[in-house]
C-alpha cells in the first residue's frame, strides 16, 4: 500500500489500536516512531466488541480491523472500496438495507463482510437504531449539544467550546428554545477533566488518589467530606467521524490514554521476551553472574547446575524434581527456570543468510494477535526464591539513598 494513500482508509484515532503498518506511515520521522513504538506495545480491548454500544459499534473500521478477517486471518484491505468511502460498519448496514447492488462481485463482498463479523455486530443490523443520549450538530460553527430527557424529548442543553467542555445553557436562553436541525448526529460525550490528570510524582490519576483518601477517612473513623464533583461533561466528537471510545481500549489493566512511560518500558520487556521464546517472561531476568568464575570452575552456578542435573539422573528423576532432599543436599523447592540452559542466541542481522522472496513476504504477512487479549498478561507464578537475592545484590553498589 502506498503512504500516500493512507488517508482513504479514515482510521482517525484507530491507527493506534489497527494493524496499518505504521513504519510505511506518511508524516514526520518523529511521529512515525511513536506511533510505531505505540503499536508495538500490543494494546487491547478493555470492553469487549459484544459488549460495544451500538454507535460504537457501527463506528468501528471495516479495515485493519482485528475482528473483521479473510480467509487466510488477515484483516481486511479492500482498497477499491476505501476510495469510495466505505470504511465503517454503518456503511456496510447501509447497504444491506439499501436497494441490491447491480454489481455480482460487488454482492459477494457484502456476503464476505457480513459472514466475518462478529455475532453481536451482526445482530445490529436486524435491530433498530436505540436513540442516542446525546446529539450534535456537524457543522463547525454551530456549537450546540442536545440531551435526551428521562421522556425522550431533546433539549439544548449545552454549548461545546473551542477545546470540547461543554458548557451549561441559562434557563430560557435563546439556544434552549432554537429548534433542533435535522442533521444533528449521535455524539460522544463523556465525563473529562482536561487538565493534566496525572501526579507528577506518584503517577496515580486524581480519581485513583480520591478513592484512597476516602477508604484512609472511612478506615480511621474520621468524619468525611463533601464527595468530590464529577468531572464536567466533554464533546468527545461526532459517531462515525473519527472518534472511538478512548475508555474501550488500554494495556494491562489501565486505559490506553493513562499510560506511562515506566509501565510501558516494562511491558515492552515482557513482550520482546516472549518473542523470542521465553516461558516465563513475566519472572525476573537471569542474573549476570551466572558465567562460571575464572579462577575457581567448581563454585560457578553451571557447575552447581550440572551437579545436580547429574545426581538427579543418577536417581531416574527429572532435574525438575530431585525427590527426597538428604542431609546437606540442596533443596528442590530451590529449582527455577532459569537454571535451565539458556536458549541458542541467533545471529547477527549482518551474518545471517538472506531470506528467499516467499519466506520474506510470508514473515512481513504475519497473522496478528487478537485484540480482545493482553499478550503480556502476568501468568501469575510465583516469584523464584532467588529473585529478591539478586535484586538487593543488583544496587548493593549504590548508597542507600539511591536504591
Amino acid at each position: 500500500m502506498d503512504a500516500r494513500h493512507q488517508h482513504i482508509w479514515q482510521l482517525g484515532r484507530f491507527l493506534l489500536f489497527s494493524t496499518f503498518d505504521a513504519s510505511r506511515l506518511q508524516a514526520p520521522p518523529r511521529v512515525r516512531k511513536y506511533v510505531e513504538s505505540y503499536q508495538q506495545l500490543q494494546p487491547h480491548r478493555l470492553i469487549q466488541p459484544d459488549s460495544l454500544s451500538f454507535h460504537a459499534t457501527m463506528s468501528e473500521p471495516l479495515f485493519f480491523n482485528r475482528q473483521l478477517r479473510d480467509a487466510d486471518s488477515l484483516p481486511f484491505a479492500w482498497e477499491d472500496w476505501a476510495r469510495q468511502g466505505l470504511v465503517r460498519i454503518s456503511d456496510v448496514r447501509s447497504l444491506v438495507h439499501g436497494p441490491a447492488p447491480h454489481d455480482a462481485s460487488f454482492r459477494q463482498r457484502i456476503q464476505t463482510l457480513l459472514a466475518a463479523l462478529p455475532e453481536p455486530w451482526h445482530r445490529l443490523f436486524r435491530s433498530e437504531p436505540p436513540a442516542a443520549q446525546w446529539l450534535a450538530s456537524p457543522d463547525n460553527t454551530d456549537r450546540r449539544v442536545w440531551s435526551r430527557s428521562a421522556a425522550g424529548h431533546y433539549t439544548c442543553t449545552h454549548t461545546a467550546s473551542t477545546s470540547g467542555a461543554l458548557i451549561p445553557v441559562e434557563a430560557g436562553a435563546a439556544h434552549q428554545q432554537a429548534i433542533m436541525p435535522t442533521t444533528a448526529r449521535p455524539a460522544l460525550v463523556q465525563g473529562w477533566d482536561i487538565t493534566r490528570p496525572w501526579h507528577p510524582r506518584s503517577g496515580a490519576s486524581q480519581q485513583q488518589q480520591q478513592q484512597q483518601q476516602q477508604q484512609q477517612q472511612h478506615q480511621n473513623s474520621q468524619p468525611q467530606q463533601q464527595e468530590p464533583e464529577p468531572p464536567p461533561p466533554y464533546l468527545l466528537g461526532i459517531w462515525g467521524a473519527h472518534v472511538m471510545d478512548p475508555q474501550s481500549w488500554g494495556m494491562g489493566r489501565r486505559r490506553a490514554h493513562e499510560y506511562v512511560v515506566k509501565e510501558a518500558s516494562t511491558r515492552r520487556q515482557v513482550l520482546d521476551r516472549k518473542a523470542a521464546g521465553d516461558e516465563h517472561a513475566a519472572a525476573p531476568m537471569r542474573p549476570p553472574i551466572w558465567a562460571d568464575s575464572t579462577d575457581d570452575q567448581r563454585s560457578g552456578l553451571r557447575a552447581i547446575e550440572a551437579r545436580w542435573a547429574s545426581r538427579a539422573a543418577a536417581e531416574g528423576t527429572p532435574s525438575q524434581v530431585l525427590g527426597r532432599r538428604p542431609r546437606g543436599q540442596p533443596d528442590p523447592s530451590s529449582y527455577a527456570a532459569w537454571m535451565s540452559p539458556s536458549p541458542e542466541r541467533q545471529l547477527p542481522r549482518r551474518d545471517r543468510p538472506q531470506l528467499q522472496p516467499r519466506l520474506a513476504a510470508r514473515i512481513q504477512q504475519q497473522v496478528p494477535s487478537p485484540d480482545t487479549t493482553d499478550e503480556a498478561a502476568d501468568t501469575a507464578e510465583p516469584p523464584p526464591p532467588w529473585a529478591h537475592v539478586w535484586r538487593v545484590l543488583h544496587t548493593s553498589h549504590l548508597d542507600r539513598s539511591q536504591r
